[in-house]
């Protein structure tokens, strides 16, 4: 009898497992990319398809990049009304369009006769060229057509020896008319000991300068600076800084620039004063086995909200070795044990980015930490004067400028663009006087680290009255630079009028009255005059 040949159950349920794993993987590549390899895939395709673009472009005469007119309303203009708007203007942006035809051969198109497929990652991302350089990059549907943020950070520590207390500065770089960042990462080398403790909301653990180059809208020709401290929130590693770009100062005069990053009034050309924004740091703390990483996250939600940089932007991150700069608080930041090399990874994601995506930042970001302390590290030079020869401003005041209705049990608020001595906040530099150039009595107190004073009269103000606010040049920053002097008024609410009660017991006329009594009770304040009187001739006896 001939033994028939066949295939065993076992040998079935393996070819069946093995199809069903192949199926996975042909309908992953069809649906979209998993959310493990999106950035590989993308930044693959990116390179595949700027390939494709150059030889598109060396192939067509005259020569041009496979791309859309962007001028998609057709008005002539390349503006914030086309789509993808252009808010930055013509900024050299395009559109890759995979049905672009060669100029002279008409037959050829871009895919697939340079580029033999629609990448899968075109579904998730929309690919552009920078037509100046042919460099071809990823964007989120509908971004703006602006180029990537490109920035550029370094990272320079005040002491290099192995297990010392040190503070690092991060020097961000952002370049005009490309997309703004929004997020950026840095991996902590494992081995530091950064953050790791909560501090009382309100401790000073850094500070920020922004330096806006000659190339800014609102006072181009001058460099212009805003600062902030960097402060605790009472959580552990969530810190914060929020500048107010209203007290912007020309680093060539001093004088105050209040519209940086202002909102455009109706007419598309006037600015409001520029915004105080709320920019966040949160760090998850390395260990001596594995890295940590630090997140700054930069709040674009009020002022201009423009996708792109509207200036170049430097901003100078300083994390203090110590809470306050106080050496018997608890460090911050101290270096591995171990000397080497350490080097701190850092990515970003920008306006223009798909969610979750991000980009490699360049810079000098290794840390050569060693044995031997070094007195004075190298430093990074960056595009402004460091030395502080700036004197504080008053940020803003309350009650506002010209109030009027206010009540007279109110405090004077005044915050200042950096932080000031405390010293030197009192009842003369920080005063209060009436319309008769009175002073008000009153109690001076500093708080926010010296971002903020208050005044506090002894007793209530006078109702309809104006009275003066003034915030003298006595008044000086930790460098010792003067304030600018300032005055404001505003006047108190108006007397209300007079409430009066008035009881009395039924009166009867008709029988005589012997007497009258009345409960008069002035609930407004100030005096009274009445007058009593009946309707007939014989009048009130008594």
């Amino acid at each position: 009898m001939r033994r028939q040949s066949g295939f065993t159950l076992v040998e079935l349920l393996a070819v069946m497992a093995i199809i069903g794993i192949l199926a996975g993987v042909v309908a992953g590549s069809i649906s979209g990319l998993g959310s493990n390899g999106q950035n590989a895939q993308i930044q693959s395709d990116t390179r595949n398809m700027e390939t494709s673009a150059d030889r598109f472009y060396n192939d067509s005469f005259p020569q041009t990049y496979p791309i859309i007119n962007p001028d998609t309303n057709d008005d002539g203009e390349l503006d914030g009304l086309d789509s993808p708007p252009l808010p930055a203007g013509d900024v050299n942006v395009r559109l890759i369009d995979f049905d672009a035809r060669l100029p002279q051969d008409p037959t050829k198109t871009f895919s697939p006769d340079f580029i033999k497929d629609i990448p899968n990652s075109a579904a998730l991302v929309s690919y552009r060229v920078l037509i100046t350089t042919g460099n071809v990059f990823p964007a989120a549907e509908g971004a703006p057509l602006i180029p990537p943020s490109n920035s550029r950070l370094n990272i320079a520590a005040d002491d290099t020896e192995t297990g010392a207390t040190s503070g690092i500065t991060f020097d961000l770089i952002m370049s005009k008319n490309r997309a703004a960042v929004e997020l950026l990462k840095n991996q902590i080398p494992a081995g530091y000991i950064v953050g790791g403790q909560s501090l009382p909301t309100g401790a000073e653990v850094g500070k920020l300068d922004i330096f806006f180059d000659v190339d800014n809208p609102w006072k181009p020709g001058h460099i212009l600076k805003v600062s902030a401290p960097v402060l605790a929130t009472g959580r552990a590693n969530k810190w914060e800084f929020s500048p107010n770009y209203a007290t912007a100062i020309s680093e060539a005069n001093g004088n105050v620039v209040d519209t940086v990053k202002g909102a455009f009034q109706a007419d598309g050309i006037t600015r409001d004063p520029g915004p105080t924004l709320i920019h966040k740091l949160e760090i998850s703390p390395a260990t001596t086995e594995t890295p940590g990483t630090i997140i700054l996250e930069i709040d674009r939600s009020h002022g201009s909200v423009v996708a792109h940089n509207e200036s170049r932007e430097t901003w100078v991150l300083k994390i203090f070795s110590h809470p306050d700069e106080n050496d018997s608080n608890d460090p911050l930041i101290t270096n591995p044990e171990q000397a080497a090399v350490y080097r701190w990874v850092s990515e970003e994601h920008s306006t223009i980015q798909v969610e979750d995506v991000f980009e490699p930042v360049a810079g000098r970001q290794a840390l050569l930490i060693k044995g031997d302390p070094v007195a004075s590290p190298t430093p990074i030079p960056t595009s402004t004067p460091v030395p502080d020869t700036t004197g504080p401003i008053v940020g803003t005041i309350s009650p506002i400028n010209n109030a009027t209705g206010v009540t007279v049990g109110t405090d004077i608020v005044a915050t200042f663009s950096e932080k000031v001595t405390s010293s030197t906040v009192d009842g003369i530099t920080f005063k209060i006087e009436d319309d008769l150039t009175n002073p008000v009595a009153g109690i001076v107190s500093v708080a926010g680290n010296g971002l903020s004073a208050t005044f506090n009269p002894t007793g209530n103000l006078a109702h309809s009255t104006t009275y003066t606010v003034k915030l003298t040049s006595g008044i000086t920053d930790l460098a010792l630079n003067s304030l600018t002097p300032f005055a404001s008024t505003f006047t108190t609410e108006v007397l209300a009028a007079p409430v009066v009660n008035v009881s009395t017991p039924v009166l009867d006329f008709g029988a005589g009255l012997t007497n009258l009594t009345f409960d008069i009770t002035n609930v407004g304040g100030g005096s009274l005059t009445w007058n009593i009187t009946d309707n007939d001739s014989v009048g009130f006896l008594g």
